[in-house]
């Protein structure tokens, strides 16, 4: 009996786990890590110190992502949503498909804080989760 109810609580327990998604809420740009990250002397620098890009917001559920995009003013510019999916998840490390664009992205993610970093842009985009 002890070892049925220890087998029934393990596999709930693996199969819960199995479904959780560390992305799931509403994130905010995190204008001043985003800054601190921005090679200095650039377009991105300029934008971000100047608070000209305004601010992205992530909203992820379990299997789609809508992403909003308002300018300094905080007037809303652009939406969309599009699908997407897990497909590896290591330590601090994210990877997610997203079909539509047919690439893979990297995040970083740690508690309340995620992360991606764009070599071709000159930073680091940082979110943090809404609460």
């Amino acid at each position: 009996m002890r070892h049925t109810l220890f087998l029934v609580l393990m596999l709930s327990f693996y199969c819960h786990s199995e479904s959780l998604n560390p992305l799931i809420g509403h994130w905010k740009t995190d204008h001043e890590r985003t800054l601190a990250s921005t090679k200095k002397n650039t377009k991105a620098y300029q934008c971000f110190q100047q608070k000209l890009c305004g601010t992205t917001d992530l909203i992820f559920s379990e299997n789609e992502l809508i992403s909003i995009s308002y300018s300094q003013d905080g007037e809303e510019i652009m939406r969309y949503s599009e699908p997407y999916k897990i497909t590896s998840f290591k330590g601090n490390e994210i990877t997610i498909y997203y079909p539509k664009k047919d690439k893979n992205f990297s995040y970083q993610i740690k508690s309340n804080v995620f992360y991606y970093s764009s070599e071709e842009h000159g930073f680091t985009e940082y979110f943090l989760l809404k609460k």
